[in-house]
């Protein structure tokens, strides 16, 4: 994104943002993904985590071995 993309005022930023829903604004339920645990370590020693069941198989992979590092 470039510098110009971005709003010059407070006014030019409110016209691009869009409103919040009303549930948001009334304190409704946040928003939960499905979840599913990994072990990021090995069977002598666990270290379960939980990421988002919505990751595709390549996204999982990538993600475990970031974490691994």
């Amino acid at each position: 994104m470039d510098q110009d993309d971005y709003p010059q005022n407070i006014e030019e930023f409110i016209d691009i943002v869009q409103p919040a829903p009303p549930q948001m604004k009334e304190g409704g339920q946040a928003t939960i993904d499905d979840i599913q645990k990994i072990n990021l370590g090995i069977v002598d020693s666990l270290k379960p985590i939980f990421v988002s069941a919505l990751l595709t198989p390549q996204e999982l992979e990538e993600y475990t071995k970031l974490l691994q590092e």
